[in-house]
């Protein structure tokens, strides 16, 4: 359970600085609630159980590497998705 709270709390924390660098903001501390409620929200809302998060995650993650990597002719195997 800790590992699960650190990993976490590094993913919000380098999602933030990251925020804040895009934008070229001075200081990353008003962007930290706003981020996590985002974040909370959309964890929420995304599915209301571990079958359909999986899901979610399996129906997501072959379309996002389909757009990253738009010129390799190499096939992607997530799951039941082939991409």
């Amino acid at each position: 359970m800790l590992g699960i709270f650190l990993e976490i709390a590094v993913f919000h924390y380098c999602s933030v600085l990251s925020i804040t660098q895009w934008l070229n903001l001075s200081s990353y501390k008003p962007l930290v609630l706003p981020v996590g409620a985002i974040t909370l929200t959309l964890s929420v809302i995304i599915a209301d159980n571990l079958s359909e998060l999986l899901e979610a995650i399996n129906t997501l993650i072959p379309f996002f590497l389909k757009l990253w990597d738009r010129n390799t002719t190499a096939s992607v195997n997530c799951g039941p998705f082939q991409v």
